[in-house]
């Protein structure tokens, strides 16, 4: 075993061997932690530091388009029509994108020359259903021959041939318009003129029962393949055929019908292909009208009628429909695409600008006026279109437009880019070929800044020492500073040094000034000479490099200053005599710093008059003096005015000049002389009768009315010694009754008795 001294050395060793392994496994790792705890920290704010230099704004330009030449393919292109999709096309060709309005044109020419049997069938006329004597086509054309003789048969006076012909167009006309046509036709005719057959009346022929005459009408008809309408587009009805004499007129030659004119001709032949877009009929017909006019003897003999030759022709165009559209386009990269990798940064575009070129293969045809090249971004259309007929036909392309368009207006971040480069044609027209635009190099250059977030920052606002973070309004009088500090920190809580503080306000900019060992900016501004005496709007503005900018809305309310009107004596009532003057004294009093108000301009009004008060001592007490006051009551009114700094109001003043009231003693002669009778009475009363005891004022009683002679009541009368005799022994009994008390006490009370038995007895006598 260790003895004593050797265990306490061992002891020591262990202590200083612990010692060492605690430094090392604990302290040690202590400080190390704290170094690195102070190197994260110090990492921390450099590193937010470098990032806060990154946070600022970096600008970008791009070209937007993919294949803006629409080189070997039109990837990512595509075409889109709309309206009637027969009117245009979209086509391409390496380095080359196509509109194409599509036109056309056809010419009708399939009626001329005589009519032939083989294409033209017989009709009836529903309103003249009989027929002729002889109806047909032959070489010469359409012949008609009739005989009609009033004695025979009267119901064929009125016969009618026609002969019909359905033409089939190889065009859809709903897509076509007319834009010329012609027609002509001719007849030929011929009658008998001789007097004994009483032939074919016309006006000239002297015939006393004429209404009309006889005629025949050679006509042609426009209708639809059902004759739901027919259009007369030529005719010729006969006036002098058969003329007997002055001269004899017995045959027409070839002779042209009246036509419509080219516009009416125009319109019945649109009319009619309404019904049937591809098919209409063309009628040929000869009306023949005889006249009753004769009983019994009238014979009119229609040799021949003959329609010779028609002739129709008409010329139409593609009808290319109002509102018809075609375009290419292209869906490109959606803006804020460029910072979905950065948190809460933000882009703005500063420029776009479309280029493109085109060529167009002839001029545009006038007949469409508004139709125009359009720029569509995201289906909204720039507003700066280009009409067709200011392209000029070229061979080669060229710019659209020098220097591009600006179309910074229609780009939306939020949505893909989309590009839309359209032809419109806005008006309906016909049009008779094809006319081709091509465009290419298509470039959409988009310029955009990139804004990278700022640290948070917070701004805490004290107006005259009070916090007004949350509420920041304050009232103060005019002339008193009002002292701004606000407290522009990170969001961390650090002071902002050497940040941009400004006060704004209406013809006020301020900088703030910077106090580093408050952390704080401080300014004090003079409502007097910066503030108006209003509600003053400020703006606070503090900002920092790369930190978020803070904004605080103060509103100072600039007041006059508010005062009080008081006497010196404290009242605002006075009383005097009449005919005294009556000093006026007063003062005015800052209530908002506390002190008189000097140099101001105090006046009193009243019925008395008017006056001015005056700081004679220039210690802001005012006085005057009203004279001699007559008798009465007065309201003296004190108005004061310093400046426009001060808010008065005035002061009333009750002046009371009453004579003063002699006293009346009248009543007090009244009542000290009823007080000096009452008092000789009641005396003179005593020294009679009530001085006396009871007894004594009855026997004094009983002697006065015996001396009258007055009867009198029997009374008792006892002797003075039976008197005392009985008292003594009523006294007696009393003391029997009551216990026995001290000796001390019973020689009182014994002494008492004796007494009270001697005032007995004086009363008796």
């Amino acid at each position: 075993m260790l003895d004593k001294k050797n265990r306490i050395r061992l002891i020591i060793v262990a202590f200083i061997i612990f010692s060492f392994i605690f430094q090392i496994f604990f302290l040690y790792p202590i400080n190390q932690s704290s170094n690195s705890s102070n190197k994260s920290l110090n990492y921390f704010k450099e590193y937010n530091h470098k990032k806060n230099h990154l946070s600022a704004e970096e600008s970008y330009s791009e070209q937007w388009l993919k294949n803006p030449n629409f080189s070997d393919t039109i990837d990512p292109w595509f075409n889109r029509s709309e309206g009637d999709l027969t009117d245009v096309n979209a086509t391409s060709t390496p380095g080359i994108a196509n509109f194409e309005v599509l036109g056309d044109s056809y010419t009708f020419s399939n009626v001329s020359g005589v009519p032939q049997a083989s294409d033209w069938g017989n009709i009836s006329n529903p309103a003249f259903p009989v027929k002729p004597d002889s109806y047909i086509i032959n070489e010469q054309g359409c012949r008609v021959e009739h005989t009609w003789d009033e004695n025979e048969n009267q119901t064929r006076n009125t016969p009618s041939a026609r002969w019909k012909r359905i033409f089939e167009l190889p065009i859809n006309m709903s897509d076509y318009i007319i834009t010329s046509a012609s027609l002509n036709a001719s007849f030929n005719a011929s009658v008998e003129t001789s007097p004994a057959h009483n032939g074919i009346d016309t006006p000239n022929d002297g015939i006393s029962q004429f209404g009309i005459g006889d005629y025949a009408r050679f006509y042609v008809l426009i209708s639809d393949v059902d004759q739901n309408q027919e259009y007369q587009v030529a005719y010729n009805q006969t006036r002098d055929l058969g003329q007997d004499t002055g001269p004899e007129i017995s045959n027409y030659a070839d002779t042209l019908m009246n036509t419509v004119p080219e516009d009416i001709l125009i319109a019945f032949l649109t009319s009619a292909l309404v019904y049937d877009n591809f098919n209409f009929s063309i009628i040929l017909g000869i009306d023949i009208y005889c006249e009753d006019n004769i009983a019994n003897i009238d014979e009119d003999r229609w040799t021949y009628l003959i329609i010779r030759e028609v002739n129709l022709t008409f010329t139409c165009e593609k009808r290319i429909d109002q509102l018809t559209s075609v375009s290419w386009n292209q869906i490109g990269d959606k803006i804020n695409d460029r910072i979905v990798y950065i948190p809460n940064a933000s882009v703005d575009v500063t420029n776009a600008t479309l280029n493109f070129k085109y060529k167009i293969d002839q001029n545009w045809t006038e007949s469409s006026p508004n139709s125009e090249i359009r720029i569509l971004i995201n289906e909204r259309r720039h507003i700066e279109s280009k009409k067709l007929v200011d392209y000029i036909y070229s061979s080669s392309f060229q710019e659209a437009k020098s220097g591009g368009f600006d179309v910074t207006s229609l780009i939306l971040k939020d949505f893909n880019i989309t590009v839309s480069i359209q032809v419109f044609l806005a008006d309906e027209f016909g049009l008779d070929r094809n006319i081709t635009i091509s465009i290419d190099d298509v470039y959409l250059d988009v310029s955009y800044t990139i804004t990278y977030p700022d640290k948070g920052t917070n701004l805490q606002l004290f107006l005259n020492g009070e916090d007004k973070t949350l509420n920041p309004l304050i009232e103060l009088p005019i002339g008193r500073n009002l002292n701004i500090t606000v407290k522009y920190t990170d969001d961390i809580g650090e002071h902002m040094e050497e940040a941009e503080v400004k006060l704004i306000g209406e013809g006020l900019t301020e900088d703030f000034t910077e106090n580093t060992t408050l952390k704080q900016f401080s300014i004090i501004i003079n409502t007097t000479e910066k503030l108006s005496i209003k509600d003053n709007f400020l703006t606070i503005v503090a900002q920092q490099t790369n930190y978020q900018i803070r904004t605080i809305n103060p509103i100072a309310t600039v007041r006059r200053i508010n005062t009080e009107i008081i006497a010196v004596n404290g009242s605002n009532k006075i009383s005097i005599k009449p005919g005294e003057n009556v000093n006026l004294s007063i003062v005015l009093n800052d209530l908002d710093f506390n002190r008189s108000i000097k140099g101001a301009v105090v006046t009193y009004t009243s019925e008395l008059g008017q006056g001015v008060l005056l700081d004679v001592d220039n210690n802001g007490i005012y006085e005057g003096v009203i004279e001699n006051v007559p008798e009465g009551s007065y309201s003296i009114i004190i108005t004061a005015f310093a400046s426009d700094n001060y808010e008065f109001e005035s002061y009333e003043i009750t002046l009371n000049a009453i004579r003063p009231i002699e006293p009346d003693w009248t009543w007090l002669i009244f009542v000290l002389v009823g007080a000096i009778i009452g008092l000789i009475t009641i005396f003179g009363l005593y020294q009679l009768h009530f001085k006396y005891p009871p007894m004594v004022r009855k026997i004094r009683k009983l002697r006065k009315k015996i001396r009258k002679g007055k009867k009198a009541k029997p009374i008792l009368i006892y002797k003075r010694e039976n008197i005392i005799k009985n008292q003594f022994q009523n006294q007696l009994q009393i003391l029997k009754v009551e216990p026995e008390q001290s000796d001390k006490t019973s020689k009182v009370e014994k002494i008492s008795q004796d007494i009270k038995v001697k005032e007995l007895q004086k009363e008796v006598k």
